[in-house]
């Protein structure tokens, strides 16, 4: 205590010049500036007694009075300087006692948090090492009001999320209202109308255009069908240029020593002109005809490429040369990363920046989906469904890419390279919490008829009725936990496991020969070798669970902010050696009854458990009489189980990411609608009767032309064998057999006991003497999701999608949250009238699978008022970095904006190829486009590059981890962005029409 005197002497002075110290420093990690009472350089247990002392608020009562002064509390705890300790400065304090900086604190009424770069969404990812964000790019800034956007006469403004947006009138769109939306012409009144243009390029001059739930359809004339009104009808003596033009081949790249075949398919109503003219716009190689309608591509001859090139080819109608096709055909040198889908020059920064990523980062596969305003545009695949995306020797010797595919495995041959295409469905991990989200609140709208509204939805609570009798009874009636994790403390944490701490804490190695140790850096309060142990803020457990479980509300449970931590108890140290009490399984009839209930599943295709598995009483023989094979562990017992032990900080006060909590979202989904979320996990069926299916079909419209997989939305399987052969194969590197993208594992689905006098002890089936997947065999897998925690969760990370699917899904909701809005899964479109003008952002990674995706929403307000750009004052843009430079604001709607900053490694002059310099991660600025949405997801989280980078010692110039060198993708794509040149109506160029056997592609509408 020996700087309480010095602090008292000038408390004038130097409590203003703390406040903002601590407002700075707050949880910057190895700065211990806020919440050090005692002045040792570290926020320890002592700091943490005399904040419980100063704090008084009611969430706290009873507390004793504490004999420290108002003074002294408020000089060390008072955070945000309102003169008084309370729950806003415990989460600030808790933070910086842990060290967690993944909560950013709540901001004050009228200011939300926002990232430096205007986005307001979470970047965060699924794996347990992360780094979590850096608090200090997030600021607290003041809501935009109406009163500084103008939406003109075609628009209103209205405010969302602290940020104005123009929603605009039908046959409007841009930031403010400004264009024509695609189809439309414009009159010489200004207005935008759906007329002539629209009637003869659109409907082959044979019918109407008309707005249908915001989509152009064609109203036939009488005597005529189709689409397009292509068919029947038709003066035969008006000659018409075709409306619609097919142009097959295209969808593949080729490469340097290939040749392509072109063929065109034309589409119109009465007499179309049916002689066509090819011509090679730009780009190299040649054109010669072929068969009718048909032309062959010839590249330039091998070795005249350095690089991937556009070629652009455009057919016109002979007699009306104005009316056109182009497509676009991307030409490879010998090694490139081949590429599917209809492609075009002008976005051809995605396509160079994401091979240019997979061959950094030794990635076998990837797809890539932009669209305008909610309509898909560019749906591109790269790469190949298994091995590594090129053939080069050099090339797969440095990547550690030198898997036989030849070679079977455990029974399954891994498949010969085919090219990703552009509907292969991709895991997607945590994105999958945006549509749990968005699943859930349709839920609790449809059970509760009276919460009509995505707020009210978050204000539910869980002991609100929504959660099923064994959670709400534990949560909210003070029923004992069905087991005290205090009980199992002292289980040894394996240090290699995917969750070792799930609880909170480091773990740290004390066995080199077995890889076990212990948890180390437990949460506030809690203790023991796996950080179990419960704290001051439960005193009632182990008879009673966490107090605080009664204030949880499903917004809190969406914005990660329950107090919960980012797993559920592991399944093998907590679950298993403790189910008797879970399921009350006391005398051995009763195992042999849990045995009974898995072999009378059902729904099995031959009728007969026994027929479908017949190496069941194989597996009996080989451990023995007396074992006993038990269903799988639930998602609510995983839940009951953390419910036994102290919630990490006090619900709605911190911001910590949780797959608990989206696991606890999907049981609120199921009880409220006594429906399924989805198919099982275990077994290859389709979602029928689920709510994932409904959600499909009701909000996305699914099935999709040329979509890959029936749901095109669904539950990706865990079990390699049970998998979607549609999908890739997973890949993440390990160092086994000298090094491998395939490492072989042990794939357990059907946990097993062994009776011993008076218990069922699961420690062989858990050590892996024997371990069963679903078939009843003891073999070894591909790795595919290491889910060690229990089956799933499906809510938290597990959906496999289509690009264009996805795309579909990010036009209506929101993709990601914010502390002070919890924004994942709610309607981008409220009242109809969609918000293009706001940016959101979400990761998800699991081994084999990093995704991200991105809502842009143009470039930053500043707030302040301009009538144009001399009213806006200068600004530095990359501050702090060696591409700082001063830029003049400019005025966008009546208000200063400022352009988008990203980072991205260099990159190589002469070879183009990203360098893995991370600590001279360079800076970049451009103006960012409106209502441009990118999804884009690999088949790989971790390579050899970043693992070994990760071995060396921090201090290392060439140190990084495999998350800095994965989290790039988000600079890559804003680096894309920034280097398209986007016209004022994008749509006139890339109608998302898809058909199946080639890309369709009309003359277009003129442009706005």
């Amino acid at each position: 205590m020996s700087r309480m005197p010095a602090l008292m002497v000038c408390c004038c002075l130097v409590i203003p010049a703390l406040r903002l110290q601590a407002q700075e420093l707050i949880c910057v990690p190895g700065s211990y500036t806020f919440g050090d009472y005692d002045g040792r350089g570290d926020v320890a247990l002592f700091d943490y007694s005399a904040l419980e002392k100063c704090l008084s608020g009611p969430a706290f009562e009873p507390r004793p009075r504490s004999p420290l002064t108002t003074l002294e509390c408020q000089e060390v705890f008072d955070v945000n300087g309102d003169g008084r300790v309370d729950l806003m400065d415990s989460g600030h304090f808790l933070r910086s006692f842990s060290g967690d900086c993944t909560g950013m604190g709540n901001c004050p009424p009228g200011t939300h948090l926002e990232h430096v770069s205007g986005n307001l969404g979470l970047v965060d990812e699924d794996i347990s090492d992360v780094l979590p964000p850096n608090p200090s790019e997030y600021r607290c800034v003041k809501d935009e009001s109406c009163d500084d956007l103008n939406c003109g006469d075609r628009g209103s403004c209205g405010t969302y999320a602290g940020k104005a947006a123009c929603a605009c009138d039908k046959g409007y769109a841009g930031g403010l209202c400004e264009q024509c939306a695609v189809g439309f012409e414009r009159t010489r009144d200004g207005d935008c109308v759906l007329g002539g243009v629209c009637r003869e390029r659109f409907c082959s001059g044979q019918g109407d255009c008309q707005l249908q739930r915001e989509e152009i359809v064609c109203v036939c004339d009488p005597g005529t069908s189709g689409d397009h009104c292509e068919n029947g009808g038709g003066d035969p003596n008006i000659r018409r240029a075709p409306t619609w033009v097919v142009l097959q081949g295209t969808d593949r790249s080729v490469e340097q020593g290939e040749t392509r075949e072109i063929c065109a398919t034309l589409f119109g109503g009465g007499l179309i002109d049916t002689q066509l003219n090819w011509t090679i716009v730009e780009g190299p190689g040649t054109l010669f005809p072929s068969k009718s309608n048909c032309y062959i591509y010839a590249p330039p001859t091998a070795g005249t490429l350095t690089d991937s090139e556009m070629v652009e080819i455009e057919v016109c109608s002979l007699n009306f040369p104005d009316q056109c096709a182009t497509r676009f055909l991307t030409v490879n040198p010998p090694g490139a990363v081949k590429s599917t889908g209809q492609a075009h020059s002008i976005l051809k920064p995605f396509d160079d920046n994401i091979t240019r990523f997979m061959l950094d980062r030794c990635i076998g596969g990837a797809v890539l989906g932009i669209s305008i305003f909610g309509k898909p545009v560019y749906i591109r695949g790269y790469g190949n469904l298994s091995g590594a995306p090129t053939n080069q020797p050099d090339y797969l010797e440095a990547c550690g890419d030198t898997w036989d595919v030849s070679n079977e495995v455990a029974g399954y041959t891994l498949p010969n390279p085919s090219e990703v295409q552009p509907n292969s469905p991709f895991r997607i991990g945590s994105n999958s919490k945006a549509v749990t989200a968005a699943v859930l609140r349709k839920a609790i709208k449809d059970f509760y008829t009276t919460t009509d509204t995505d707020d009210n939805v978050e204000a539910v609570r869980l002991c609100d009725g929504v959660i099923p009798p064994d959670l709400h009874d534990v949560a909210c009636l003070g029923v004992p936990p069905p087991q005290s994790l205090v009980t199992v403390s002292g289980v040894v944490p394996d240090c290699d496991d995917s969750a070792p701490c799930p609880y909170g804490g480091t773990c740290e190695v004390t066995n080199e020969a077995t890889g076990t140790g212990i948890c180390t850096g437990c949460p506030p309060g809690f203790s023991g070798i796996d950080c179990s142990q419960s704290n001051a803020f439960c005193p009632s457990l182990p008879s009673q669970a966490d107090s605080r479980w009664e204030d949880v509300t499903l917004g809190h449970l969406m914005g990660h902010r329950a107090g919960l931590p980012r797993s559920v108890p592991n399944r093998n140290r907590v679950i298993l050696p403790n189910l008797l009490n879970f399921r009350g399984l006391m005398v051995e009839a009763d195992w042999q009854d849990q045995e009974d209930m898995l072999t009378a599943e059902g729904d099995f295709p031959s009728g007969s458990f026994a027929a479908e598995f017949p190496d069941y009483a194989d597996a009996k023989d080989d451990i023995g009489a007396s074992a006993y094979f038990v269903p799988r562990v639930t998602t609510i017992e995983a839940v009951l189980a953390r419910m036994g032990a102290c919630l990490l900080s006090t619900p709605g006060s911190t911001r910590l990411y949780s797959n608990t909590g989206y696991a606890l979202l999907g049981i609120v989904a199921e009880t409220v609608s006594g429906t399924p979320f989805a198919g099982s996990t275990g077994k290859p069926n389709l979602h029928n009767g689920s709510l994932l299916e409904a959600f499909n079909q009701d909000q996305l419209g699914l099935p999709l032309p040329g979509q890959g997989t029936v749901e095109g939305m669904y539950v990706s399987q865990n079990r390699f064998g049970l998998r979607n052969p549609k999908e890739p194969i997973w890949r993440t590197w390990s160092t086994d057999n000298g090094g491998t993208y395939y490492k072989l594992v042990d794939d357990p689905k059907r946990p097993y006991c062994d009776w011993l006098s008076n218990d069922c002890n699961f420690i062989d089936w858990i050590s892996g003497v024997l371990n069963f997947d679903w078939g009843f065999l003891n073999r070894k897998t591909i790795r595919g999701y290491e889910g060690t925690s229990f089956a799933g969760p499906q809510t938290a990370g597990s959906l496999a999608v289509e690009a264009e699917v996805y795309l579909k899904f990010m036009a209506k909701y929101w993709v990601g949250g914010s502390d002070s809005n919890t924004r994942y899964g709610e309607t981008r479109c409220p009242n109809g009238n969609c918000i293009w003008t706001l940016t959101t952002s979400h990761t998800g990674a699991l081994n084999g699978t990093y995704s991200y995706v991105k809502q842009y929403g143009g470039t930053n307000n500043t707030n302040e008022t301009c009538s144009d750009d001399s009213d806006c004052s200068d600004y530095t843009v990359c501050s702090g970095t060696p591409e700082a430079e001063t830029l003049q604001r400019f005025c966008l709607g009546g208000t200063c904006r400022e352009r988008n900053e990203y980072g991205i490694p260099p990159i190589d002059p002469a070879t183009g190829a990203i360098t893995d310099e991370f600590s001279q991660t360079e800076c970049h600025s451009c103006r960012l486009p409106v209502g441009v949405d990118i999804f884009v997801s690999f088949n790989q989280w971790r390579d050899k590059k970043c693992w070994e980078a990760g071995l060396l010692d921090e201090s290392d110039p060439d140190y990084y981890t495999c998350s800095t060198a994965y989290r790039a993708v988000s600079g890559f794509m804003a680096d894309a962005a920034c280097k398209v040149s986007w016209p004022p109506n994008p749509l006139v160029l890339w109608p998302p029409v898809v058909q199946e056997g080639g890309s369709s592609m009309s003359p277009g509408f003129a442009s706005p």
